[in-house]
């Protein structure tokens, strides 16, 4: 189990970001989505657009950003459960 489990090189380095639309009560969403901030925007862009009826545009990508996250926290207790895993299993 734990080989399923292993990381691929470099993923667990990448700083991860939330982008979560209850920061915007008016939206009255409750979606969060997190991941590197590439996957974020990707995701929210899509969401956006076909959920809250924003036009894609090249200044939504900026909008969107300027409510990134740090996600705190969640990289040290992955690779702390991965590594517990990776010992376990052998």
């Amino acid at each position: 189990m734990g080989a399923a489990l292993a990381p691929q090189e470099g993923i667990m380095e990448t700083k991860r970001v939330v982008l979560d639309c209850r920061s915007k009560p008016e939206a009255g969403c409750s979606l969060a989505i997190s991941g590197s901030e590439e996957e974020v925007l990707d995701a929210a862009e899509y969401h956006v657009t076909t959920k809250h009826g924003f036009k894609k545009d090249p200044g939504l990508r900026e909008q969107l950003k300027s409510f990134l996250k740090t996600e705190s926290g969640l990289g040290e207790r992955v690779r702390s459960f991965l590594k517990k895993e990776t010992v376990s299993s052998r």
